[in-house]
């Protein structure tokens, strides 16, 4: 700083330079604060990239493909893969409303809970209410979470699939036939009138599923338009003879051809799970 001692225009030059000199100042606080924060959250997507699953899976018969993209640094999707006993395999995939920091720790807090009551034996709507009653006793706000819930058994080719709110699961058999399975149900972080909606569909071998988050659904394009339930069950439908990762790659491409680089609103995440073909 320099001192000021008259009031001329020598002295009102030092003014305004004491001024600029206070204001770089706090600018130079402000960059600081903002890098420690940026650190701060590039760490907390490391780590949440490393709590989630490696993205290829095998179990038995059973192969599983996914792909993360979070929207913000720390997003709110979520999924788990749990391999049991005789070939059968547990999948989850949920969304945490919002972004962020806080989003992101509920969502760590959700896949702890849900692998210690699969570890616990708890399945289908047993699981999923007492995680409901879990997150109903933290006083968080924003607390609501989508969550589907699959049980595939290979050996009897059959997937049971368990929803709070989540998107509808795509069931593609072979020959390809293609099934929605459509389950209405309010998200975790609700009382509930009832109990969770679940249902068993054949999921014989050959067979595909697709289950995904709403930010592929909803992905829009430069116009607004949302890429939607109809135009992924048409992609799949002319797909339906690709093996899992090539799907996989093929709902992307699709995606991005849709979106034509307009970043995503919301997180996305995609699982392809595949039966192998019954021996001939």
């Amino acid at each position: 700083r320099i001192p000021v001692k008259k009031r001329d225009q020598l002295g009102d030059l030092a003014l305004s330079f004491n001024a600029m000199s206070e204001s770089v100042k706090h600018m130079l606080v402000e960059v600081a604060e903002k890098e420690r924060l940026a650190r701060e959250m590039e760490l907390a997507r490391e780590i949440q990239e490393s709590l989630l699953p490696r993205r290829e899976f095998n179990h038995g018969g059973l192969a599983v493909h996914a792909h993360f993209r979070p929207a913000a640094e720390v997003g709110g999707d979520y999924f788990d893969v749990f391999p049991l006993a005789g070939d059968r395999l547990i999948l989850t995939i949920g969304d945490v409303a919002g972004h962020g920091l806080s989003t992101g720790l509920l969502m760590a807090m959700v896949k702890s809970a849900v692998a210690t009551l699969v570890h616990d034996g708890h399945r289908g709507v047993s699981l999923l209410e007492n995680l409901n009653e879990l997150l109903l006793r933290q006083s968080v706000r924003n607390r609501m979470v989508t969550l589907a819930l699959l049980e595939v058994d290979e050996t009897a080719g059959r997937v049971t699939i368990t929803n709070t709110g989540h998107p509808p699961a795509f069931v593609l058999r072979p020959g390809g036939e293609l099934e929605e399975v459509l389950l209405s149900a309010l998200p975790l972080g609700h009382r509930w009138p009832g109990a969770p909606a679940s249902r068993a569909v054949a999921f014989p071998a050959g067979s595909k599923l697709v289950i995904y988050s709403d930010g592929l659904v909803e992905a829009e394009n430069a116009a607004g338009e949302a890429y939607g339930y109809e135009a992924l069950g048409e992609l799949l439908t002319r797909h339906a003879g690709l093996p899992a990762p090539a799907l996989l790659l093929a709902i992307l491409a699709e995606l991005d051809r849709h979106t034509g680089g307009t970043p995503l609103a919301d997180d996305l995440t995609v699982l392809v799970v595949e039966s192998a073909p019954a021996a001939s």
